[in-house]
């Protein structure tokens, strides 16, 4: 569940930035929203995809495949 953590530490990192990016006035706020949302939906969406692909309710472990990416997972 090490990649799970990192998901989750990838969240509180983007909620820093949208924080920070309060502070700021302009266009560095408004990029910095953008910013601090995008890695915490991407790290969530990557939460849910190990999750879901670790229990194999996507069928990863049988196809070898996430179905978010499309790629093979490499053979065990």
């Amino acid at each position: 569940m090490y990649g799970g953590a990192g998901y989750l530490i990838a969240a509180a990192a983007g909620y820093l930035v949208l924080e920070r990016s309060e502070k700021h006035k302009g266009m560095l706020q408004r990029i910095g929203r953008w910013v601090g949302v995008a890695i915490i939906v991407v790290s969530f969406v990557g939460l849910a995809c190990a999750v879901q692909c670790g229990r194999g309710g996507w069928g990863m472990k049988r196809m070898g495949m996430c179905p978010l990416s499309g790629r093979t997972a490499p053979a065990p």
